[in-house]
């Protein structure tokens, strides 16, 4: 999920690490449907402090690996993360990726829950991926679309703060739901031959992505009681209840949709079709 403004900023690296672990399989398969050669060049845009740096260091160990943050913090994390992985082909650098330039175009350029996917910046992001790469190189991008579902849920609790947590990120030009449309995004961008993906993980009693929507809470801060349909005490009883839920040895989950697609970036006078996409799903489980 999109990282934010936190009181520590040592939960949000701990969340982020802790959705690179979850996601990783899926980051794996998704890199193998683009295809990258042992020696291509790969891009992570916003990677956060891991991201999905060592699949892609594991998908071309004879290239280079670059991944772009614009959070200090985050990008020394990743440094540290890629030094401990001994990821010899990774590299991290800090920079915006609106901003961002290389001497050379990579092969592939892939960015996971976008920090803003509504609107003119949404595109803004998408537009920079597809400039970084080369013609025939692959865009991949991973967003998520619908809700986690628990099972052992009394109060509903954990339901009711991600639904908070969904509507305070929609106002600062975040969707969660992101990947419903995502191949018709890329389409539309001028990307071709777009292939998609989608999974969902189910997460067994005690695993610690059951606490997202608190983490998600947590990383919001007042933006939750900016929506003015909860107060204070309210927020902090859900919170209190939800962590209680989350805690439950009964308690299951099946986590959203994360959606998957992959794109080309044409090659000199190639048409595009912005209606043209398949799909492939599969369901996957830790």
């Amino acid at each position: 999920m999109p990282r934010r403004r936190v009181s520590s900023h040592q939960a949000d690296i701990d969340r982020l690490t802790l959705e690179a672990e979850v996601w990783r399989r899926e980051a794996e398969a998704l890199i193998a449907l683009a295809g990258p050669s042992p020696s291509a060049r790969c891009l992570e845009a916003c990677c956060g402090p891991l991201g999905a740096l060592a699949a892609l260091a594991e998908a071309a160990p004879d290239g280079h690996v670059v991944g772009v943050e614009a959070d200090p913090e985050l990008a020394a994390e990743a440094r540290r993360e890629v030094a401990r992985r001994r990821l010899g082909n990774v590299t991290v650098v800090t920079d915006d990726l609106l901003e961002f330039r290389q001497p050379e175009l990579f092969d592939l350029a892939y960015m996971r829950f976008a920090p803003v996917s509504l609107g003119r910046p949404g595109r803004r992001m998408l537009e920079a991926l597809r400039s970084l790469c080369l013609p025939g190189g692959a865009v991949l991008m991973q967003e998520p679309f619908g809700a986690f579902h628990y099972a052992g849920s009394e109060s509903g609790a954990l339901e009711k703060l991600l639904a908070l947590a969904t509507a305070a990120y929609h106002a600062e030009g975040v969707d969660m739901h992101a990947g419903r449309r995502l191949s018709s995004r890329l389409a539309a961008a001028g990307l071709t031959d777009v292939v998609e993906r989608r999974a969902r993980v189910a997460l067994p009693a005690g695993h610690p992505y059951l606490r997202l929507p608190v983490m998600l809470a947590d990383a919001l801060g007042d933006a939750i009681l900016d929506l003015g349909t909860v107060a204070p005490a309210d927020l902090r009883e859900l919170r209190r209840l939800a962590e209680h839920e989350a805690a439950a040895p009964a308690l299951r989950a099946t986590t959203f949709e994360l959606v998957g697609a992959v794109g080309r970036v044409p090659l000199i006078g190639r048409a595009t079709d912005p209606h043209r996409a398949t799909q492939s799903s599969t369901v996957v489980s830790t």
